[in-house]
């Protein structure tokens, strides 16, 4: 299977016959128009957005092809899509005209033997400079989880952990940044008594700890009812210890014998009240109205 000059899609089956696209497709979404609100939507001569969608015998969408908005001239684009014999997408052909200028864009994916993807990347038609350049890398351990993520060329490396039950339990390490922008440990059944919590052995978080870059290391602890409906969210900032912070928290949250929420209170940067909410409701799930919100 593979494109053809004018960059509609083209297949090639076993038996060498190319063939295009499935014209009896029923049940699936084949075009699409959009009226443009700029003014001109209450004339007699509005602006649309069409957008074509195309399939193959196994409904799986290859191609679609529509109308772009910059202003008075439009624009096109082109949106094909190429899948490997087991039915994963291989590659993605993008292309976008714009006052007669045409912009293509192909992405391609590779994968392990069980189906995992292992890379993308991305090659601009013309760019000669940069080529095909890798956008992520993906590595996984003995279970099949990911376990890292080289981004950009390995410009950032994300590394992933979990628990024994399958939990993520660590993206990087927020005590060890390195040169990582991002770092994140979740507590389940495991507590930190400087943080607080309750142990929570279903699949409840109990902490969360966080850092970024240049900036303090904060985290949250959790408190559930017993239906392990969330009751609470306790702030924490990282100094030489961890000190609470009574800023962006979540408290005294409750709920009816029919599980709909009923209040809640949310805290500001400085500690006050953000939101007081209290919910009525007309039946069960249907909310009727939020009798009181105080915003400072």
């Amino acid at each position: 299977m593979g494109f053809l000059a004018s960059g509609i899609i083209a297949f090639c089956d076993n038996d060498g016959n190319t063939n295009g696209y499935h014209d009896s497709v029923r049940g699936q979404i084949t075009g699409t128009r959009v009226k443009v609100l700029d003014g001109s939507e209450h004339t007699t001569n509005p602006k649309w957005l069409a957008t074509a969608s195309y399939y193959d015998d196994r409904y799986r969408p290859i191609q679609s092809r529509g109308t772009l908005y910059d202003g008075a001239t439009g624009g096109t684009f082109t949106s094909s899509t190429r899948y490997r014999f087991n039915g994963l997408v291989e590659q993605i052909a993008e292309s976008q005209t714009l006052n007669s200028v045409t912009t293509e864009r192909n992405t391609y994916m590779s994968y392990d033997h069980a189906g995992r993807l292992l890379k993308k990347e991305q090659q601009i038609t013309g760019d000669a400079s940069n080529g095909r350049v890798s956008i992520a890398e993906m590595a996984y351990n003995e279970l099949g989880q990911l376990q890292q993520k080289k981004l950009g060329g390995n410009i950032q490396s994300v590394d992933y952990k979990y628990n024994i039950r399958g939990w993520l339990t660590r993206i990087n390490d927020p005590d060890n940044m390195g040169t990582d922008l991002f770092g994140m440990r979740l507590l389940y059944n495991d507590t930190d008594a400087s943080l607080g919590g309750t142990a929570q052995f279903n699949g409840n978080i109990s902490a969360t700890v966080w850092n970024t870059q240049g900036k303090k290391k904060r985290a949250y602890s959790y408190a559930y009812d017993e239906l392990s409906r969330l009751l609470s969210s306790n702030h924490k900032v990282y100094s030489t210890t961890w000190g609470d912070s009574t800023s962006y928290e979540e408290k005294n949250i409750s709920y009816d014998k029919n599980g709909n929420i009923t209040h809640l209170l949310r805290t500001n940067q400085t500690g006050g009240t953000l939101n007081d909410f209290t919910y009525a409701y007309n039946g069960n799930h249907a909310k009727l109205h939020i009798q009181k919100q105080l915003l400072n």
